[in-house]
């Protein structure tokens, strides 16, 4: 996959510190943010972990407005029950990738335009949990 700045495509420049960063909130900090929590996380993956997490996240509907019950962080530990661990930058990343749109962009945590009933649906096929 062509590596193209994640960042610069989605907020069309360098994406701020977030505000509630755990680091620090300083240009100090920046390494940090790039390893942890900026979406070019997602070119540290391997091609195959790119292509599997990628695949996942296109297993997700997209809805018109953005959805504020689940976050990044949340929905990365989802994925991490049938895939493998990721930073939550690398998980953001991916779901720019598969044409999500995001919004708190300035936090740590951001929200996208997903359907809960297509995470819903993940949930009981990967954690294979039986309908009521």
């Amino acid at each position: 996959m062509k590596q193209i700045d994640l960042e610069v495509k989605c907020y069309g420049k360098k994406l701020p510190m977030p505000i509630d960063s755990l680091y620090g909130n300083t240009e100090k900090s920046r390494p940090e943010f790039n390893k942890y929590d900026s979406p070019n996380a997602f070119w540290q993956l391997t091609d195959e972990q790119q292509a599997f997490l990628l695949d996942w996240c296109h297993r997700l509907v997209k809805r018109q407005r953005i959805y504020r019950g689940r976050t990044s962080y949340g929905l990365k530990h989802i994925f991490g029950h049938s895939g493998f661990y990721v930073y939550n930058g690398a998980f953001k990343g991916a779901m720019l990738l598969a044409g999500f749109r995001a919004d708190g962009m300035e936090y740590t945590n951001w929200w996208f335009n997903v359907r809960e009933s297509s995470v819903q649906a993940i949930i009981k096929q990967d954690f294979n949990i039986a309908s009521r």
